[in-house]
């Protein structure tokens, strides 16, 4: 692993320099390079300094309100020179951060009164361009960091949390009481130390304070996702200097140990496991449901809780909200047995429920025979004929059972829709086109017309079965049909020349 350290030589005229260092395992730190900060320019004040993960771009803030920015392969083994971002005569930079989104690397830098944006990558396009400045306030030293679970810069003032996009700038906020002095992030947490007291700057006024004497500070860790945001811990710590994340957990600094010395606290994520089962006992589902989603639960255990939101739903006779929790499992494919839903609206008479949930399941390709069977029943039942035939014309037959589908429809009278499907090219139901053709509308002719059509073998075998119907009712069309499966021609002469294929037809 590789650690970059920014600092100043010793003495009066100290040089600004940044080093890169090769971490190991049970040994000491290897420097692999040192480079000067201020190479061409006189030398400033660094306050705020970000790397990104693949150790290819630095930046570092100026107190003249400008940003050097190094680019390369890899910063630990050469050693680029700088460009400078952003006019000096700003405000000094109290913070840097990359927030790298995939295809773009972006580059936020904050001062007291603005957050302002660039993008240093897009693809394979490095070219520095100027996104968006927004005045709308800055941030204090310590009190801003990137949030990629929202791709999002957060700055931490002391009305709230603001979210700000690198492209639109400010575009939400988190209420948050008291004054803030340390914000970062760990995971998909943010961590806020507030203090509603004297600013920890002033507390050692006293040679050495007594820890009851030393302000106190709050450390709030809240877990934010797009769509839910929840304080996760909270409690009152003396006087915190930092707040780390680091292997994976979070290092918490605190001068409350006897005589004023540091204390170290580490606060430690509880298993997932652990955090579902509190959620669901306090019958918190969909913050539940998030998480575990998110933290890439075992998709039984997130069914569980899908399944028990729902019942809590449907036992308070919210049926529409309880169908739109159970129908969740089928748009993430987990494994809810489709029964168990289908059985509890049956039970409770709601028919429609049951319709809108098995159409669902064929939407998602997870239908059976049985399914389709009972959803073309509850239409039916329902006497919606509209609906019926529209699911009948718009759903793909890979979505349903065709034969279970005729027989349902022919059974409930739907004998129309039922000869439809039969006739599809993608079904080819010939045998159940006729039979329902001959039985139910009597279109003799018709039936005779569509065995013309079929190959000969098949319209052949058809003809066997129902020719005798066919004779009485349309005896001119039939003996037509039979003649040109023979190869023969209407006037009874035989063909010239047939075929290899018509000859061996009969």
């Amino acid at each position: 692993q590789r650690l970059v350290a920014l600092g100043c030589d010793a003495g009066p005229m100290g040089t600004t320099k940044y080093k890169v260092f090769e971490v190991r395992k049970d040994a000491e730190p290897v420097l692999l390079i040192t480079n000067r900060v201020f190479q061409r320019a006189p030398e400033r004040r660094a306050t705020h300094f970000a790397v990104t993960s693949s150790l290819s771009m630095l930046a570092i803030g100026i107190d003249s309100g400008a940003i050097h920015f190094w680019r390369g392969r890899d910063l630990g083994d050469e050693k680029p020179g700088p460009d400078v971002i952003a006019d000096e005569g700003e405000p000094p930079v109290t913070a840097v951060h990359f927030l790298e989104q995939g295809y773009r690397t972006v580059l936020f830098a904050c001062n007291a009164n603005s957050i302002r944006s660039w993008v240093v990558r897009e693809r394979d396009d490095y070219t520095i361009r100027h996104l968006n400045t927004d005045p709308s306030g800055g941030a204090s030293e310590l009190c801003s960091c990137v949030f990629p679970t929202i791709n999002a810069l957060l700055v931490a003032r002391l009305e709230a949390i603001f979210a700000y996009d690198a492209d639109e700038g400010n575009m939400s906020a988190m209420p948050l009481e008291g004054e803030k002095m340390i914000l970062t992030q760990f995971k998909s947490y943010f961590t806020s130390v507030t203090t509603e007291g004297v600013p920890n700057a002033l507390a050692s006024v006293s040679s050495s304070p007594s820890p009851s004497s030393m302000p106190k500070q709050s450390v709030t860790v809240c877990l934010a996702y797009p769509h839910m945001r929840f304080i996760a811990y909270s409690a009152q710590f003396t006087d915190v200097t930092h707040v780390v994340s680091a292997l994976g957990a979070i290092f918490i600094f605190s001068r409350g140990g006897a005589d004023g010395n540091t204390v170290l606290f580490e606060l430690h994520e509880k298993p997932l496991s652990e955090q579902l089962d509190i959620l669901v006992k306090k019958r918190m589902f969909e913050w539940a449901a998030e998480i575990a989603v998110k933290g890439g639960a075992a998709p039984e255990t997130t069914a569980d809780i899908y399944r028990r939101h729902g019942d809590a739903l449907f036992e308070k006779r919210a049926y529409d909200q309880a169908l739109a929790v159970y129908m969740k499992t089928v748009d993430l494919g987990l494994p809810l047995e489709p029964s168990y839903v289908v059985e509890q609206y049956l039970d409770a008479q709601r028919i429609a429920h049951v319709a809108k949930y098995l159409k669902k399941l064929h939407e998602k390709h997870l239908a059976e025979s049985e399914h389709t069977a009972l959803l073309l029943k509850c239409y039916t039942k329902l006497k919606d004929f509209s609906t019926l035939e529209e699911f009948l014309e718009k759903t793909p037959v890979s979505q349903y059972d065709p034969a279970t589908a005729i027989d349902v429809l022919e059974t409930a009278g739907y004998y129309g829709l039922a000869a439809a499907i039969a006739q599809k090219p993608e079904v080819q139901k010939h045998e159940d086109y006729i039979r329902i053709s001959l039985e139910h509308f009597k279109s003799y002719a018709k039936a005779v017309d569509y065995l013309g059509e079929l190959p000969r073998p098949e319209a052949s075998r058809l003809l066997l079965e129902h020719g005798r119907v066919l004779m009485k009712n349309a005896p001119r069309e039939t003996v037509g049909l039979i003649r040109g499966i023979c190869g023969l021609k209407t006037t009874g002469e035989p063909w010239e020349e047939p075929s290899a294929a018509a000859g061996g037809a009969g």
